[in-house]
């Protein structure tokens, strides 16, 4: 962790419950897609600002900066992160990655009738990019909050727009 909060890399404990009560007015506000998107984009950004500051500090780049990434997820109870296929697959096809024990669906939702784990959602994606080169975009399929083991996210690459 120092090491982290010497290439620039904050860190906050924070009680759940006035995250709960956030996130609760965010949806009443915005609605649940508006929250869905807001959460979406500002993980995606969050993710590549984050790696940005490791690139730098650590040169990790590819499946080095990825198992970086994973690690510091798990360290910080955000969730146990699994890849179930191949990253070289990612040109070809989709990536599914599994988030067991989400901090998102674990603490922020009792139950939901919809994936809800849209910051994360969004971080995957981000970090997808930033390792890939590419274009990313990421759903989730399963979700801790909707009764499921885990959440799993698919992970597949945007077509380049003509």
């Amino acid at each position: 962790m120092r090491r982290a909060e010497k290439a620039g890399i904050s860190f906050m404990i924070y009680p759940i419950i006035p995250m709960k009560r956030y996130w609760e007015y965010v949806r009443r506000i915005m609605g649940a897609e508006g929250e869905a998107v807001m959460a979406y984009e500002a993980g995606k950004e969050a993710a590549k600002e984050l790696i940005e500051l490791i690139r730098k500090e650590f040169k990790l780049e590819g499946e080095e900066l990825l198992k970086a990434m994973i690690e510091l997820f798990s360290e910080l109870k955000m969730g146990k992160v699994s890849i179930i296929h191949p990253i070289r697959e990612l040109e070809e096809g989709e990536v599914v990655i599994r988030v067991e024990d989400s901090y998102i669906a674990r603490c922020l939702y009792e139950r939901s009738d919809r994936p809800v784990c849209n910051l994360i959602r969004g971080e995957i994606a981000g970090l997808m990019e930033e390792v890939m080169g590419l274009k990313m975009d990421a759903e989730e399929t399963k979700c801790l909050a909707m009764g499921d083991e885990y959440c799993e996210f698919v992970v597949s690459r945007v077509p380049p727009v003509p």
